[in-house]
């Protein structure tokens, strides 16, 4: 005859709980390890840097690439990278076509980012994911704000692309105000005084004008010498 069997919950060796956390360590190192390799042959390749390009690479969320611990190395790559085309710009005596096409790589990658950053809040927002806004995505746009102001400080030389891009940079910033405004209103019921909301209503008619503008400018569309001088004299008091 067999021998009795072990009683349960005597079984030796790990739990279930520990082993699954163990097992997740072990995925997530290995999971930044791949990081890791992505940016080393980026770096030797030459090809342009970016968080997406990075995570897909990688085979990884784009969630781990903004991680701490994993985000620092990737920013750092991608001002070593912009240090290395300025460096290069300098010593030519004009920025050459590689970093040029860096540049514009680096500014495609990061306005289709945003683009598909913005989908995903609008539809939160509509779903009713007003906390998660708040909390999940607000940090996000942050650190995404925080690179690249970082990227745009280790790039600019004065040139016309640093203008660009501190332009692009601001716009960004400007977003970013909308949707916090958004979720405080989605989150909370605010009952403003009539002369808080009058003032909002023309901060709000003040910088819809503004961003028209902006866009105007920038897709070539430009405003002439007196439209120009007279919209900077109706809005000064808010630019």
């Amino acid at each position: 005859m067999s021998g009795p069997l072990p009683a349960s919950g005597h079984t030796t060796g790990r739990s279930p709980g520990e082993a699954l956390r163990a097992l997740r360590r072990t995925d997530s190192q290995v999971k930044r390890g791949r990081v890791m390799a992505v940016l080393e042959e980026l770096k030797a390749s030459g090809e342009p840097i970016t968080f997406r390009g990075v995570a897909r690479a990688a085979g990884v969320s784009h969630t781990l690439v903004y991680t701490e611990g994993v985000r620092e190395h990737v920013e750092r790559a991608i001002a070593g990278q912009a240090k290395a085309a300025r460096r290069t710009a300098v010593a030519g005596g004009s920025a050459s076509a590689a970093s040029l096409a860096c540049d514009l790589e680096l500014a495609r990658a990061q306005i289709k980012e945003l683009r598909a950053e913005r989908d995903t809040l609008k539809a939160a927002v509509q779903r009713g994911l007003g906390a998660a806004l708040e909390t999940a995505g607000t940090r996000e746009l942050r650190r995404e704000r925080e690179s690249l102001a970082a990227q745009a400080r280790a790039a600019r030389d004065g040139s016309e692309a640093d203008a660009s891009m501190d332009v692009f940079n601001a716009m960004a910033e400007i977003r970013m105000a909308a949707s916090r405004a958004l979720s405080l209103l989605h989150k909370q019921q605010i009952r403003f005084t009539p002369d808080r909301a009058e003032a909002i209503a023309e901060l709000c008619d003040g910088a819809e004008a503004a961003i028209s503008a902006v866009r105007d400018l920038a897709t070539g569309s430009a405003l002439d010498d007196a439209a120009l001088a007279k919209f900077l004299d109706e809005n000064g008091k808010l630019l």
